[in-house]
């Protein structure tokens, strides 16, 4: 479900990666984003996946414990 909160979720995530650039952080925030307030659980997984595509991200110890973190407390492991 895509409502006005949701959309302006996305929007904020979009900025912070124009403003911000490219970052871990980014990822973690948007992903938590859409799983804490929207609950969109694949969503969530899906923008942490795009990260681990970044090869610098997939050896990062904070992306991937944020990643595993998220997937024991969405029950996906």
């Amino acid at each position: 479900v895509y409502d006005h909160h949701h959309k302006t979720l996305l929007t904020y995530a979009h900025a912070a990666l124009c403003v911000v650039g490219n970052t871990p952080q980014v990822y973690v925030a948007s992903a938590l984003m859409e799983w804490r307030h929207v609950r969109e659980r694949d969503v969530a997984r899906k923008i942490f996946e795009k990260g681990l595509e970044v090869a610098e991200y997939a050896t990062t110890p904070e992306y991937i414990l944020a990643y595993a973190d998220f997937l024991c407390g969405a029950c996906d492991v």
